[in-house]
Order: structure tokens, then C-alpha cells, then sequence
């Protein structure tokens, strides 16, 4: 079992002895384990209650773990985690759901313990908390995009929560941010929060392991948009296609469709009752969790018309895999093959809404033989599409995807067939 802490203080003769296991959470300005725009009492966010800065510190060690442990051949890791927390009392009696609820969410086997730890005193921040009845994530992505269209057209500003560990990451996001102002004369209200590891810990400068099959960002970035809906009295969206969220194999061999059930309606409905159980009254919603992505970006069109929709979504970023520079391309640039890239590609096509994204795989048409050699190594997302295509999903599938009983399993199935439908109409790259 690999055991780790996240440390509030340490001592002088401790930090020698820092360990990758150890991760040092200091208020901003101080040197911790990793980079952040966030203190341990969140107070960057604004006065959060207790139990939502005890979520967050929980969070923050899942994706700093998640991103360090390497995994075994046989996937599964067993990880121990020790969390500071105001009152351990608020945590005991659901410790074994956090356990599970996190088992759903990457594939692990979890252990987690909370203990009392002193914390630093709040510091002074001045932040004005801008009222609003809604919180919404906003990644860059697609459909956190539509989801900001979809409440400006209800007439709600949502007050925006991104997160980032990736510069390329956050220009995205501020980019969107300013087209949307632009484009529509509103001001949104938004937290943006940095939180990503160090390649080596503080003063003992030992390389932390890089492990690249996280799934754990997702429970981050929805502790960050807990506490800022708590602050408010806010929902909280969590805008996802219902396609994605329902995360059933493209093939055999495949755990999932993504390398993250971030939405899927099992996970969201555990952790609503983890966070209910601590005393944090925020409601969680899926807007999109019935529709597919093709049906998200034409209900934005049908609200704004096909020239804006297609503009403004084709600005927006869902790769999974970008980071090409070595190719010589912009580092951001998205890949045009994973299975975000996929899926977004078959949306406009479905929804008749013109592409306007940069795809490497588009531009390398003109070069075969680069192409081919680029294309090869990553034709794993692609291979699992073409799989799915020729061999409809059923009702079996449905039933193995542990899917709380609020779905029905027909409903589920017509999703998933709806889907996959999309992806159907793609021409696979090859």
C-alpha cells in the first residue's frame, strides 16, 4: 500500500526528510509541494465554511496522488491518504463511502483517514462575493461552455469556477471568458484556481514520479465549485453531455469511454450525498446529463443561430491529448484523434454546425508519410470508435455500467445508442 500526507506545517528537521509521499500545503506567498493560487483555508475563494475547505483539502490530495502513484500491470493501485481536517468527527462515519465513492471515480483501491490538524490562521483577502443563484464549472471544454450559453439564455449570469494545473489550460478559459463577454455585453464573475505538483518536492528536490493515467481532476474541480455555491446559497452545474457521463466501453479491453467518470450519474449522486452528509447544502446538476453532445451544440444553436453557435464553440477546447509542440506545433493544439476530439467532431457534424477548430490530424493531410507516422501512435480512441460501430450497444452494457436506479436502463441505452450514433457519422482518421 503507498500512504500519503498532506502536511499543514513541518518543521525545520521534517521538511529534511520530505519524502514524494509528502505533500506541504502552505498559505499562498509560502513555499508548498505544489503550484496554487489557493491557501489551505481557501480564503482566496472567500470565507468558506469549514466542511468545504475539509473537501477541498481532501480533493487536492486525491489529484496530487492520483497524478504521482504510478500504477501496477494490473491497473489497480491501493492508496492510503491521511487528510487535516477541522473535525474528524464530521468524516468518521462516512469514511468508508469517500472509499468507494473515489474507487468509482479512478479505479482504485482507497483508504482515507482524517486527524485534527492546526491549520493557519485565515488570512485577510479582500474579495468581493458576487451573488448568484447559480455556480457552473468551466473548464474550456465544449459543453462547460454550453452550459454558460444555455443560463444566459435563462437570464442567469452563473458565477464561473475553473480550475487549471496548464497554462495553455487557463489562456483557454480567459479566452472564452472575454468572446462571451464581447459577444454578449455581460461581466462574469469567475474563480480561477491554479493547482498542479512541482516536478520535485521543496528542499529535498527529489523527482516526484509522473504518472499519466489520472482520473482524479474531476473531484477537484468540483470541491472548487462546492465551496464557491456554498458561499452563494448557489447550485451547482456541472455541465457534461449525458453520452460522456454514462461512460460505457467503445471496446472489450477498455474500462470506459474516458479516462474519467467525472459526471457519471453514480459518482455524482455518492459524492451529493458525501457532501450532504458534512453539511455543505449545495445541489448538484447535470443539465446535459439526458442529451448528447451533437444535441447540446444544436440547442445553442437553435438559441443563438447556427453562425454564433459555430464560432463560439468551435473557440473552445476538448482534447485530450494536446501538448504537440515536439511536432511543432502549438503546444495547445488539439490532436483531432483522441476520444474528446472525436466526439467533438462528430457533434458538429451531427448538429450541422460548421467546425472552425484547428485539428493536427486535418493539417498533416498534406504530409502521408508524417501523417501515418503521427496517427500510428495514437490510434488506440480511434480503433475503439470504429470497434463500437460495428456492434450497437445493449441493454447488457447498460446494466454493467452500475448506473444508480434513478436511470432506467432504456433511457440509458437510447442515450448510449444516440451516441454512438453520432461518432457513426465521423470518417475515422486513418
Amino acid at each position: 500500500m503507498s500512504a500519503h500526507t498532506l502536511h499543514l506545517a513541518l518543521g525545520s528537521a521534517q521538511r529534511d526528510r520530505l519524502t514524494t509521499a509528502d505533500f506541504l500545503w502552505r498559505p499562498v506567498g509560502e513555499p508548498s509541494s505544489f503550484h496554487t493560487t489557493l491557501s489551505p483555508r481557501s480564503e482566496e475563494i472567500g470565507p468558506v465554511p469549514e466542511a468545504s475547505a475539509e473537501l477541498l483539502r481532501l480533493a487536492a490530495l486525491v489529484y496530487l496522488v492520483d497524478r504521482t502513484a504510478s500504477r501496477p500491470r494490473s491497473w489497480v493501485r491501493e492508496l492510503e491518504l491521511l487528510v487535516p481536517v477541522f473535525d474528524p468527527d464530521r468524516w468518521a462515519p462516512i469514511a468508508d463511502q469517500v472509499n468507494g465513492a473515489l474507487a468509482l471515480l479512478t479505479g482504485d483501491d482507497w483508504h482515507v483517514e482524517f486527524e485534527a490538524r492546526r491549520s493557519p490562521a485565515r488570512r485577510r483577502v479582500q474579495r468581493l462575493i458576487e451573488p448568484a443563484e447559480r455556480v457552473s464549472l468551466f473548464s474550456g471544454g465544449a459543453d462547460s461552455l454550453c452550459g454558460l450559453l444555455v443560463s444566459l439564455s435563462d437570464g442567469v449570469e452563473p458565477h464561473l469556477v475553473s480550475h487549471w494545473d496548464w497554462t495553455i489550460v487557463g489562456g483557454t478559459q480567459n479566452k472564452l471568458v472575454d468572446l462571451v463577454e464581447g459577444e454578449f455585453g455581460v461581466t462574469l464573475s469567475r474563480d480561477a484556481t491554479r493547482l498542479g505538483r512541482r516536478t520535485r518536492q521543496i528542499w529535498t528536490h527529489v523527482n516526484f514520479p509522473k504518472e499519466r493515467t489520472s482520473r482524479s481532476r474531476s473531484i477537484l474541480f468540483i470541491a472548487l465549485g462546492l465551496a464557491a455555491a456554498a458561499l452563494r446559497d448557489a447550485e451547482l452545474w456541472i455541465p457534461e453531455n449525458g453520452f460522456a457521463s454514462l461512460n460505457l466501453p467503445l471496446a472489450p479491453e477498455r474500462r470506459g469511454a474516458l479516462s474519467t467518470r467525472t459526471t457519471h450519474p453514480q459518482f455524482i449522486d455518492e459524492l451529493q450525498s458525501i457532501v450532504s452528509a458534512v453539511g455543505i447544502g449545495v445541489t448538484m446538476v447535470n443539465p446535459f446529463e439526458s442529451i448528447t453532445k451533437a444535441q447540446i451544440f444544436r440547442r445553442v444553436a437553435d438559441l443563438y443561430g447556427d453562425d454564433v453557435a459555430a464560432r463560439i464553440i468551435s473557440a473552445s477546447h476538448s482534447c485530450g491529448r494536446p501538448g504537440a509542440h515536439w511536432e511543432g506545433f502549438d503546444p495547445g493544439a488539439q490532436c483531432g484523434v483522441c476520444f474528446g476530439c472525436l466526439v467533438r467532431r462528430a457533434a458538429f457534424i451531427a448538429s450541422g454546425l460548421d467546425d472552425g477548430t484547428f485539428y493536427i490530424e486535418e493539417h498533416l493531410r498534406g504530409d502521408a508519410a508524417r501523417r501515418s507516422a503521427w496517427i500510428e501512435n495514437r490510434r488506440q480512441d480511434a480503433a475503439a470508435v470504429e470497434y463500437r460501430a460495428q456492434r450497437p450497444y445493449t441493454l447488457a452494457d447498460v446494466l454493467a455500467a452500475s448506473l444508480p436506479a434513478r436511470i432506467d436502463p432504456e433511457s440509458a441505452l437510447d442515450l448510449a445508442t444516440r451516441g454512438a450514433s453520432e461518432l457513426d457519422r465521423l470518417d475515422i482518421p486513418t
